[in-house]
Protein backbone atom coordinates (compact mmCIF):
# COMPACT_ATOMS: atom_id res chain seq x y z
CA UNK A 1 0.00 0.00 0.00
CA UNK A 2 1.85 3.07 -0.87
CA UNK A 3 2.09 6.09 1.30
CA UNK A 4 -0.07 8.37 0.40
CA UNK A 5 -2.84 5.53 1.09
CA UNK A 6 -1.48 5.17 4.91
CA UNK A 7 -4.86 6.88 6.68
CA UNK A 8 -3.99 10.22 8.26
CA UNK A 9 -6.62 9.70 10.89
CA UNK A 10 -8.50 7.40 12.56
CA UNK A 11 -11.66 5.50 11.96
CA UNK A 12 -12.51 6.03 15.47
CA UNK A 13 -11.15 8.18 18.29
CA UNK A 14 -10.21 6.11 20.91
CA UNK A 15 -7.31 5.85 23.86
CA UNK A 16 -5.97 2.41 24.45
CA UNK A 17 -4.85 1.79 27.79
CA UNK A 18 -2.56 -1.39 28.61
CA UNK A 19 -1.55 -2.58 32.22
CA UNK A 20 -0.38 -6.01 34.02
CA UNK A 21 -2.69 -6.66 36.53
CA UNK A 22 -2.86 -9.77 39.29
CA UNK A 23 -5.20 -11.32 36.63
CA UNK A 24 -3.31 -11.11 33.87
CA UNK A 25 -2.78 -8.72 30.95
CA UNK A 26 -5.47 -5.78 30.44
CA UNK A 27 -5.92 -3.89 26.79
CA UNK A 28 -8.94 -1.98 26.90
CA UNK A 29 -10.43 0.40 23.81
CA UNK A 30 -12.18 4.06 25.63
CA UNK A 31 -14.59 5.35 22.49
CA UNK A 32 -17.13 8.10 23.48
CA UNK A 33 -19.86 6.09 24.03
CA UNK A 34 -18.46 2.91 26.09
CA UNK A 35 -15.05 1.50 27.43
CA UNK A 36 -14.28 -2.40 26.49
CA UNK A 37 -11.84 -4.50 26.06
CA UNK A 38 -9.61 -4.87 23.05
CA UNK A 39 -11.06 -7.06 20.72
CA UNK A 40 -7.96 -9.58 19.91
CA UNK A 41 -8.87 -10.16 16.11
CA UNK A 42 -8.48 -13.49 15.89
CA UNK A 43 -11.00 -14.33 12.78
CA UNK A 44 -7.43 -12.42 11.05
CA UNK A 45 -4.89 -14.13 12.33
CA UNK A 46 -4.68 -16.79 15.24
CA UNK A 47 -1.14 -15.53 16.07
CA UNK A 48 -1.52 -15.62 20.29
CA UNK A 49 -5.31 -17.10 21.49
CA UNK A 50 -4.04 -16.95 25.10
CA UNK A 51 -3.97 -12.89 24.52
CA UNK A 52 -2.24 -9.74 24.02
CA UNK A 53 1.41 -8.47 24.94
CA UNK A 54 3.98 -6.59 24.12
CA UNK A 55 7.86 -5.45 24.34
CA UNK A 56 8.76 -7.96 22.96
CA UNK A 57 8.61 -9.85 19.39
CA UNK A 58 6.28 -12.90 20.56
CA UNK A 59 3.28 -13.53 18.90
CA UNK A 60 1.16 -11.58 22.04
CA UNK A 61 3.19 -8.87 20.31
CA UNK A 62 2.09 -10.05 16.90
CA UNK A 63 -1.71 -10.01 18.32
CA UNK A 64 -1.90 -6.54 19.75
CA UNK A 65 0.41 -4.89 16.55
CA UNK A 66 -3.10 -6.41 14.54
CA UNK A 67 -5.41 -5.59 16.82
CA UNK A 68 -4.53 -2.67 17.19
CA UNK A 69 -3.66 -1.45 13.43
CA UNK A 70 -7.41 -3.09 12.73
CA UNK A 71 -9.30 -1.18 15.07
CA UNK A 72 -7.50 2.24 14.78
CA UNK A 73 -7.64 2.38 11.10
CA UNK A 74 -10.74 0.78 10.57
CA UNK A 75 -9.15 -1.11 7.44
CA UNK A 76 -8.30 -5.32 8.38
CA UNK A 77 -6.03 -4.84 4.71
CA UNK A 78 -4.26 -1.91 6.28
CA UNK A 79 -4.12 -3.76 9.53
CA UNK A 80 -2.46 -6.93 8.16
CA UNK A 81 -0.03 -5.01 5.75
CA UNK A 82 1.40 -3.26 8.42
CA UNK A 83 0.85 -5.18 11.26
CA UNK A 84 4.18 -6.58 11.08
CA UNK A 85 6.37 -3.98 10.99
CA UNK A 86 4.45 -2.22 13.38
CA UNK A 87 5.27 -4.85 16.09
CA UNK A 88 8.89 -4.50 15.27
CA UNK A 89 9.61 -0.86 15.31
CA UNK A 90 6.80 -0.18 18.09
CA UNK A 91 5.04 -2.43 20.08
CA UNK A 92 8.37 -4.78 20.94
CA UNK A 93 10.06 -1.07 22.36
CA UNK A 94 6.94 -0.27 24.41
CA UNK A 95 7.47 0.04 28.26
CA UNK A 96 6.38 -3.42 29.78
CA UNK A 97 4.90 -1.76 32.80
CA UNK A 98 2.24 -0.46 30.90
CA UNK A 99 0.80 2.59 28.57
CA UNK A 100 -1.62 4.59 26.71
CA UNK A 101 -2.14 5.88 23.22
CA UNK A 102 -4.64 6.85 20.91
CA UNK A 103 -6.04 6.08 18.37
CA UNK A 104 -4.23 8.92 16.19
CA UNK A 105 -0.96 7.93 17.51
CA UNK A 106 -1.44 4.91 16.93
CA UNK A 107 -1.21 5.91 12.77
CA UNK A 108 1.32 8.27 13.33
CA UNK A 109 3.22 5.86 14.43
CA UNK A 110 2.73 3.48 11.65
CA UNK A 111 2.85 6.30 9.16
CA UNK A 112 6.67 7.31 10.80
CA UNK A 113 7.98 3.58 10.15
CA UNK A 114 5.86 2.94 6.92
CA UNK A 115 7.20 6.25 4.85
CA UNK A 116 9.29 5.64 1.94
CA UNK A 117 9.20 1.90 3.29
CA UNK A 118 8.17 1.15 -0.42
CA UNK A 119 10.93 3.88 -2.30
CA UNK A 120 14.40 2.92 -1.77
CA UNK A 121 17.17 4.20 -3.75
CA UNK A 122 19.18 1.37 -6.08
CA UNK A 123 22.37 1.47 -5.31
CA UNK A 124 23.44 1.49 -8.79
CA UNK A 125 21.59 4.74 -9.45
CA UNK A 126 24.75 6.81 -10.74
CA UNK A 127 24.84 10.66 -9.97
CA UNK A 128 26.78 13.03 -7.99
CA UNK A 129 24.59 13.66 -4.97
CA UNK A 130 23.69 10.90 -2.21
CA UNK A 131 21.03 11.94 -0.33
CA UNK A 132 21.09 11.13 3.66
CA UNK A 133 18.08 11.54 5.32
CA UNK A 134 17.92 13.24 9.23
CA UNK A 135 14.98 12.91 11.12
CA UNK A 136 13.59 14.48 14.56
CA UNK A 137 11.06 13.60 16.55
CA UNK A 138 10.34 15.92 19.41
CA UNK A 139 8.08 14.10 22.15
CA UNK A 140 6.61 15.64 25.02
CA UNK A 141 5.04 13.44 28.02
CA UNK A 142 2.83 15.56 30.50
CA UNK A 143 2.90 14.86 34.08
CA UNK A 144 1.19 15.85 37.00
CA UNK A 145 3.93 18.84 37.74
CA UNK A 146 5.66 19.60 34.67
CA UNK A 147 6.24 18.16 31.03
CA UNK A 148 9.27 15.90 29.87
CA UNK A 149 10.46 17.03 26.71
CA UNK A 150 12.81 14.48 24.68
CA UNK A 151 14.06 14.96 21.63
CA UNK A 152 15.44 11.77 19.41
CA UNK A 153 17.09 11.61 16.03
CA UNK A 154 17.99 9.29 13.51
CA UNK A 155 19.72 8.99 10.09
CA UNK A 156 19.06 6.82 6.98
CA UNK A 157 19.47 6.52 3.20
CA UNK A 158 15.33 6.84 2.94
CA UNK A 159 12.87 8.61 5.33
CA UNK A 160 12.21 5.27 6.45
CA UNK A 161 15.45 4.18 7.64
CA UNK A 162 15.76 8.05 9.45
CA UNK A 163 12.47 7.48 10.75
CA UNK A 164 12.57 4.43 12.05
CA UNK A 165 15.92 4.83 13.57
CA UNK A 166 14.78 8.19 15.46
CA UNK A 167 11.52 6.37 16.98
CA UNK A 168 14.00 3.31 18.09
CA UNK A 169 15.96 5.93 19.93
CA UNK A 170 13.14 7.55 21.23
CA UNK A 171 11.46 4.15 22.82
CA UNK A 172 14.89 3.59 24.12
CA UNK A 173 14.63 6.56 26.37
CA UNK A 174 15.00 5.19 29.93
CA UNK A 175 12.29 8.33 30.90
CA UNK A 176 9.92 5.82 29.08
CA UNK A 177 10.65 2.89 30.51
CA UNK A 178 10.51 4.22 34.59
CA UNK A 179 6.58 4.70 33.41
CA UNK A 180 3.91 3.96 31.58
CA UNK A 181 3.22 6.14 28.08
CA UNK A 182 0.48 8.63 29.10
CA UNK A 183 -0.90 11.40 27.02
CA UNK A 184 2.44 11.23 24.21
CA UNK A 185 2.43 13.91 21.69
CA UNK A 186 4.85 13.53 19.10
CA UNK A 187 6.06 15.88 16.14
CA UNK A 188 8.36 14.61 13.07
CA UNK A 189 10.48 16.72 10.85
CA UNK A 190 12.92 15.51 8.36
CA UNK A 191 16.34 17.08 6.93
CA UNK A 192 17.72 16.34 3.34
CA UNK A 193 21.53 16.32 3.66
CA UNK A 194 23.22 16.24 0.04
CA UNK A 195 27.01 14.78 0.04
CA UNK A 196 28.09 16.39 -3.14
CA UNK A 197 30.89 14.10 -4.19
CA UNK A 198 33.88 16.19 -5.76
CA UNK A 199 37.69 16.33 -6.00
CA UNK A 200 37.88 17.01 -2.44
CA UNK A 201 35.40 14.32 -1.05
CA UNK A 202 32.02 14.94 0.37
CA UNK A 203 30.73 18.05 1.58
CA UNK A 204 27.01 18.30 3.23
CA UNK A 205 24.49 20.25 2.43
CA UNK A 206 21.22 20.71 5.13
CA UNK A 207 17.64 21.04 3.23
CA UNK A 208 14.17 21.56 5.60
CA UNK A 209 11.41 19.28 4.00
Amino acid sequence: MPDNFLPRSPAIEAKYTASRTGAGILVLVQTQNRRERLKPRLDLIQHSPPGFDWAHTGTGSDQLALALLAHASGSDEFALEHYQVFKHEIIARLPRNGWELTSQQVLQMVRFVSQGALRRPSRLEPGPLRTCKTAVIQAVLPSGTHNTAITARGSGRTIAGAVTRALRNLLRDTRFRRRAIVNLQMELSVVNRERVLDDYGPRGEDNQT
